[in-house]
């Protein structure tokens, strides 16, 4: 049933495309007795009669008139004696289900924040398709386009003037060391923060396998809490070929850097 569903949603056309002139509509029960009393009265006399035949002169397609005859059924579902197996008709059908997934692919990240009702009225889908419960759009959604809601992935928005700056000294470097054997006696040395605490992260949404794509990614300068509301673990770190170390260290102050002090202390270890 769920491939079913998936190549429906992919033989959809899109939106834009999708023709304004009403879809057949279903054949009435009249219509489907007509047509199998009609091949049963060919069939009684022999005279020869194709499907294309009966479909010229009851005015429907042929391969519904091919599906007529098969089902030997003269009667539609609804009017049947027999319970309807098919299950109630869906809320929010493929097409509108993929009209939102659109609407997500194409958005900016504060609007992938939004929550599904406001995402569906902002959507291309139709009147019938809004106010509905949030369960049934991201069902239908991921579903449809295998979205879902998932945590952001944060990034540091560096300033333009670091960023030229950390580019220019990595096209300086290459030229120095051009090969992987120029670098063993390179060390590199850094400062760790390790904070447990409230992180004002976002939850957007997005397809599966895209958390690192720049319009999935939060940059946001403002999204770690107040520094009395939190606790960090500060390290500091160097590593190069075949060699690690690391020590834990108090900052010595409330700003988060290090001072002369606290650095003075560590060298002597290093």
């Amino acid at each position: 049933m769920t491939r079913g569903r998936k190549r429906q949603k992919f033989s959809t056309p899109p939106r834009d495309i999708v023709s304004k002139e009403p879809a057949q509509k279903h054949v009435s029960t009249p219509t489907r007795a007509a047509v199998l009393g009609a091949a049963y009265f060919y069939e009684q006399t022999r005279q020869p009669c194709s499907t294309k035949d009966l479909a010229t002169i009851f005015n429907i397609l042929e391969r519904t008139c091919r599906r007529i005859l098969s089902s030997r059924r003269a009667r539609q579902l609804q009017n049947l004696d027999d319970p309807d197996t098919r299950g109630h008709p869906r809320t929010l059908k493929n097409l509108e289900a993929d009209a939102i997934a659109s609407y997500i692919d194409n958005s900016t990240f504060d609007e992938k924040g939004e929550d599904w009702e406001t995402i569906a009225n902002k959507s291309t889908v139709d009147e019938d398709a809004r106010g509905l419960l949030r369960v049934i759009y991201w069902r239908r959604v991921k579903e449809v386009a295998d979205i879902k809601t998932y945590v952001a992935a944060i990034r540091q928005d560096h300033p333009p003037k670091r960023r030229t700056h950390r580019i220019e000294w990595y096209i300086e470097q290459l030229e120095l060391r051009p090969h992987g054997v120029h670098w063993r006696r390179v060390v590199w040395s850094d400062e760790i923060y390790w904070s447990t605490g409230p992180r004002y992260t976002k939850r957007v949404k997005r397809r599966r396998g895209e958390r690192d794509l720049v319009k999935n990614v939060q940059y946001n300068k403002n999204q770690y809490p107040m520094p009395y509301e939190v606790e960090e673990f500060y390290i500091f770190a160097v590593i190069s070929y075949n060699f690690s170390w690391a020590i834990q260290y108090n900052v010595g102050n409330k700003n988060g850097k290090m001072n002369a002090r606290t650095y003075l202390q560590i060298l002597p270890e290093l």
